[in-house]
């Protein structure tokens, strides 16, 4: 079995041993399916350290960047839970009235991962 970074340095060389041992392999098919994995998961890891990013900035905004925050909160849920705009926004207005909590700290728990629809 040959690695995946293998096949994409040797494209050429790998080419001609498919030929070569007549197989029937799409190796366009394969990496493409690769490019797509590794632009699937930069675009998850992207998220991830935004998703870090806001955890740490939530507690300590000011009362202006709040809203904003929240905002962005409500975009990892319609992201992670493909929820609409409005019912990610309800659930984190819901929760907080809810638990008779801050629509901030909800949001921090929306973005930590600890709270989910």
């Amino acid at each position: 079995m040959l690695d995946i970074q293998f096949i994409r340095q040797n494209e050429a060389q790998v080419r001609a041993a498919i030929t070569n041992k007549r197989l029937d392999l799409n190796l366009d098919e394969l990496l493409g399916a690769d490019k797509e994995r590794r632009e699937s998961t930069t675009l998850l890891e992207q998220k991830r350290a935004r998703r870090n990013e806001l955890s740490a900035m939530i507690p300590k905004a000011s009362k202006d960047d709040r809203p904003r925050l929240v905002d962005e909160a409500k975009q990892v849920l319609m992201d992670r839970d493909d929820l609409p705009e409005t019912e990610a926004f309800g659930f984190i207005q819901r929760t907080a009235m809810q638990t008779r909590a801050r629509m901030r700290d909800v949001a921090q728990q929306v973005v930590d991962g600890t709270l989910t629809p």
